[in-house]
Formats: C-alpha cells, structure tokens, sequence
C-alpha cells in the first residue's frame, strides 16, 4: 500500500531517494526525453509508493511541449567565468530535461513576458530590471540567485551566497594575523545589484563595531586590468581618500581583481606591501587555491545546477516558490597558510 503524499514532496526528493538526477525523474513521471524503460518503470514505482502526484494544471499548460527557462545575466559583467559556468550547470539541468534555456540581459532583451518561457532564473539581478519587473508581473516562476530587486511575489524563490559571513570571516581572520587597516574595492552602480551595495554597508559596520579605519572605495567592473593597477597603486602611494591610510589588507569584490593585483604589483606575500589580499567572488584560473589570495569559492556551476533543479520544481507544480525565506548556498573559501590556522 502507498504512504500518504507528503505535501512539500517535490521531484528533487525523489531524485535524491532514487539516487537519480533531477531531470531523469521529470522526464520520466511526464514520459518525455530519452529514459531507459527500466528506469522509468522504477521512478513511476517509487512516486507510486510514495503517493506523489504530479501537478495536472502545470503538465496541460505544457501539453504542446516544455517551454524554454530564461537565464537572465547582468550586462555588465556577464564575460567573467562565474556566470558562464553558472550558466553551464543550468543547461546541463535543462538539456536533460529536454528544454532550452534562452540568455537574455538587460542590453539584449526578449520579446513579451512568458512567451514560450515556463520559467527563469536571474543571476544578480540589476536592482532596476525590467525584464524582473515584467515576469514576475506575469506570475511566470523566478529563482533569483543572490537576491531580488524588489519585494518578494509568490513567484519569486531566492537562493544566495552568505555575503556577509564569508566577508566577515574574512575580515577576522586577517585581523588575527595582523591586519589592521582593511580596504573594500568593490563595483560600482554600473553594476547595481543588491548583494553589493549589502556588503558595502556590512564592511563599513564592521569598521565601527572593531573601531578599526576601515575604507570601501568603488570601481568600475569592466575597467582595463592597467586602470586597476593604477587605481591600486595610487591608494598604496597615497592612502584612501577616506580616512586617509594605507590599507594593509584589500578586499576585492569583483572577480579577477585579486588576481590581477597580486600578479601585477607582486602583493598578498607576508612581506609585501599588502599582506592580506581576499576575494569575495573567486576566479578559478587566477585566485582559488592561489598561495597569496583568500578565495570565496561560489561553485558557480553547481550553483547553476540547483537553481536550474529548484526551477524544474516550481515549472512542474510540484513545489512552490517561497518568498519569504532565503535559501543559503553552501560555498568555501580556500586560504593561503600565512593566514593562520585560525583561518581554516
């Protein structure tokens, strides 16, 4: 006899008790993509046993064929390797799910809201993004990884890195070893999400609560790798123009600038003029696993993955977006040892 159905029981359960991708099992409950007949015997026998039910309103919505999801990426920084291999993790989901995914970003923008799209997932949404604005008028489901323009709809569900608490962890560590004048360069509005502006407002906290100088300078994301270095080196030369000092650890909250600096002006070194240089958003060629850099390592294509997963539940009626509560995505950071044990 079947168990009664659990009423949160979503496809990405099932996958998980059977030991099989999510998109295997949505293509076997709904008869579609390429699934060997005993593996889609087994899936129809477990979501028996466990008196699973697909949403019948969603499976005749989509009864002509699965729309396409959207990928929505900000323009200004769409070239950096996180959101392509974001983008990557998504596809691998949605390919086994036998739909296409569509790229779409505030400069090359799609046609009318929900127009052969069954959902879509934004990726540091712009705080002023239209195309958010007009699906989420649309009721079309939304995953926003790292975090959401506006108040939360019923069809938004919001799956985020902890900012904070990596960059805090961060900023204690260091201090352990011996930092004591901290320096933020993070992006400036031209690239407008709301996790950068967050974490502007935490660093300067953490300045206050420590009593430490500590300044949050910002920089224009696409910028020259020379105008970095410039920009750097000025500081170093000078001190910020806020507060006024020489930052002994640098903070960078853009992908590749960690990098770029310690390999250009020789920085990150216990004996160089910044001894502790950290990463928020760590770029896998230049800065994780880097002798000299502290690394936010983002998982960028399991990152994809999962929301690529999440969205398949709520396309498929069988979960439901919840707007009022974060889910964290699990991330690492890689340290270099002059860091200090108290780092790891």
């Amino acid at each position: 006899m079947g168990t009664m159905p659990s009423p949160r029981l979503t496809i990405s359960q099932l996958a998980a008790e059977l030991g099989l991708g999510v998109a295997t099992v949505s293509n076997a409950l709904n008869g579609k993509g390429r699934v060997a007949s005993a593996t889609r015997e087994r899936v129809l026998a477990h979501a028996s046993e466990r008196g699973f039910k697909p949403n019948a309103v969603a499976r005749n919505l989509r009864a002509g064929g699965p729309g396409a999801l959207e990928l929505h990426l900000p323009h200004q920084a769409k070239h950096l390797s996180f959101y392509m291999d974001f983008a990557f993790g998504l596809v691998d989901v949605a390919s086994e799910a036998g739909r296409d995914v569509v790229l779409t970003t505030a400069d090359h923008p799609r046609g009318a809201a929900g127009t052969g799209i069954d959902g879509a997932v934004f990726v540091d949404c712009e705080l002023a993004s239209e195309r958010f604005a007009e699906l989420d008028r649309a009721n079309v489901p939304l995953v926003m990884a790292d975090g959401t323009p506006e108040e939360s709809s019923p069809s938004t569900h919001v799956i985020r890195a902890d900012y904070k608490g990596v960059m805090t962890q961060m900023l204690d560590a260091a201090r352990v070893a011996g930092a004591q004048r901290p320096l933020m360069i993070h992006p400036d509005s031209t690239f407008n999400c709301a996790w950068v502006e967050e974490l502007r407002l935490d660093f300067i906290a953490y300045g206050f609560a420590g009593d430490i100088p500590a300044a949050a300078l910002e920089f224009p994301v696409n910028a020259p790798d020379a105008s970095l270095i410039e920009f750097v080196s000025q500081i170093l030369k000078s001190g910020t123009p806020i507060g006024e000092f020489i930052p002994d650890m640098i903070l960078f909250g853009a992908q590749r600038w960690a990098g770029v600096a310690c390999a250009e002006m020789g920085i990150g070194h216990p004996e160089s003029a910044v001894p502790w240089v950290a990463s928020i958003a760590g770029d896998p060629a230049s800065e994780l696993g880097s002798p000299v850099i502290a690394a936010h390592d983002l998982h960028a294509r399991a990152f994809g993955r999962r929301c690529g997963e999440a969205l398949l539940d709520f396309v498929d009626g069988t979960a439901k977006p919840d707007p009022h509560s974060d889910q964290i995505w699990d991330t690492t950071i890689t340290w270099p040892e002059h860091w200090g044990s108290d780092a790891e």
